[in-house]
């Protein structure tokens, strides 16, 4: 069938479906087409941390200012939908235990203010801390607050004790992505947006622009505006149009772990620890990782940037976990392919793992996971694809 549109919006994730919205809602635009051969928000919209942030360290303003736009936008669809997404502004919260570490997080702190972020704050210092309420965005402080000495644990008892220094980014939090995105398409279906089911497989192009679109279904729809949302698609995308732009997909995975014992409150900020980190391994443990080239490096220091957030704000006492250590570019597979060890694993990923039985839990996947060199297909702990630029 042969249609025409406006505009079309290729992918149906958050960013397509946010397109769609502006385009229809706000601008007024008619025949806009929003495309995607998956149900909407289910690649990776609803798989990845939620989380939002103006902290970008550079190397100019230009992020701080694309996500500082995104955050007002953010706070509007929040406004008007009486915060049906049930955005926060608990903050992102980067600790380190080392002074070197603490150094490192002063001068970046220092460096994105002068960028825009808002005002550093040093505490102690002439200005009282303020905390961070669980629920809520609006009237709250922006900039970043550096905690060193007592109080830190003052402010956040559940911090490792050695921890020396706490840098809290106050413009950052996160929302329920699923309901914002719900929220949007619902706004932008009742503005006349139409979805289309495929996958697009040809754009035409006339003397260098875009004159329609081919779907895998056999449609047709003529259009002179096409707006690529493609995710970690976007490679693929791209081919059509016979351009290349410097990009990569890494595989990302996140754990939910459930802290029957609040070992992190309910009402803690994004957490991050900067540091490396060391597992605390069994004497035969060590020296069974040791034995392996493939496994060798777990026995060692791994890459700082363990992340831990509470999932449902003040609610339930789950946890969301993720430390991305295999940053390796990946190309883009639906559903993602996981390496073995990871599969085997799966069992003591999806059961309930008490805190106090974590390491051990670990343990007996990393020794089971050993033992299978097969491959896995199909989705693992709510995977998702991070697509990133080279630069």
């Amino acid at each position: 069938m042969r249609s025409n549109a406006e505009v079309v919006v290729c992918g149906a994730g958050i960013a397509g479906v946010a397109a769609a919205y502006h385009l229809a809602v706000r601008q007024h635009i008619r025949r806009v087409v929003l495309v995607d051969e998956r149900d909407p928000l289910t690649l990776t919209s609803d798989k990845g941390t939620q989380a939002y942030r103006n902290w970008w360290p550079g190397p100019d303003d230009t992020m701080l200012r694309l996500v500082s736009r995104s955050i007002d936008l953010l706070e509007e669809s929040a406004a008007e939908s009486g915060n049906t997404i049930r955005l926060s502004r608990r903050g992102y919260l980067f600790a380190t235990a080392n002074e070197a570490g603490a150094t490192r997080l002063a001068s970046t702190a220092e460096r994105v203010s002068a960028l825009g972020m808002g005002p550093l704050r040093t505490h102690p210092g002439p200005l009282p801390y303020a905390p961070a309420p669980a629920e809520g965005y609006r009237d709250l402080p922006i900039g970043a607050d550096l905690l060193r000495g007592d109080e830190i644990h003052r402010t956040f008892p559940y911090l490792a004790k050695d921890t020396v220094a706490a840098l809290h980014i106050r413009r950052a939090g996160w929302f329920n992505a699923v309901a914002l995105g719900s929220w949007l398409l619902g706004r932008a279906v009742a503005a006349g947006v139409t979805f289309m089911r495929g996958r697009v497989t040809g754009v035409r192009a006339d003397g260098g622009r875009v004159g329609g679109v081919q779907l895998s279904t056999g449609d047709v729809i003529d259009t002179e505006r096409f707006v690529i949302a493609a995710g970690p698609g976007l490679p693929n995308v791209l081919d059509l149009l016979g351009v290349s732009l410097p990009v990569f997909s890494e595989l990302h995975a996140k754990m939910t772990l459930r802290d029957t014992r609040q070992t992190v409150r309910r009402d803690a900020p994004f957490l991050i620890w900067i540091d490396e980190t060391q597992i605390d391994w069994t004497k035969a443990e060590r020296l069974q990782l040791e034995s392996d080239p493939e496994t060798r490096r777990f026995a060692g220091l791994l890459p700082g940037g363990v992340h831990v957030r509470p999932v449902d704000l003040a609610h339930g006492d789950e946890l969301y976990l993720i430390w991305t250590f295999e940053t390796a570019p990946r190309p883009f597979v639906w559903p993602p392919e996981f390496d073995a060890r990871y599969a085997d694993a799966r069992g003591y990923v999806d059961a309930i793992v008490y805190p106090e039985n974590t390491r051990e839990m670990l343990s007996l996947a990393l020794r089971a996971a050993l033992h299978n060199p097969g491959p896995h297909l199909g989705p693992f702990v709510l995977p998702a694809y991070l697509t990133e630029e080279t630069e």
